[in-house]
């Protein structure tokens, strides 16, 4: 994980494609920001994208996942989506390692008061293309 920090703030900040950008140790400007080029195509997008990478990808509803469900889907790292501290109502993303905060993006960022989904990268097996 390389840690990489969003340039814009606000409701059109660039967390999430910062966050992405961490987890795969590549340069901000290397991954397109899926959440403000297309707020409707966004998941589709990141999913087509990450094809590149031999990834899939998994969002799902923190509501439905307990902490040791989250230690047992992944041992490396994921995005948490959620509240800020300040709870601004700007949704927020960040780098986590299993149930810990790994990377905040903002630059004195405090990680996420309240986690309501958690993306997990998945690799897609080279050998039978799956």
């Amino acid at each position: 994980m390389k840690r990489v920090y969003q340039t814009n703030f606000g409701k059109s900040g660039n967390c999430f494609q910062a966050c992405v950008a961490s987890v795969l140790e590549l340069e901000l400007v290397q991954v397109p920001d899926f959440v403000n080029d297309s707020k409707t195509e966004w998941f589709s997008n990141l999913r087509d994208w990450l094809k590149n990478y031999n990834l899939g990808v998994v969002n799902v509803d923190f509501t439905e996942l307990s902490i040791s469900d989250i230690t047992q889907i992944s041992s490396g790292f994921c995005i948490a989506q959620g509240q800020k501290p300040n709870r601004d109502n700007v949704k927020h993303a960040v780098v986590m390692n299993n149930v810990c905060l790994s990377h905040d993006p903002l630059p004195d960022g405090e990680g996420l008061e309240i986690v309501e989904q958690v993306m997990f990268f998945i690799p897609f097996n080279p050998v039978s293309g799956l």
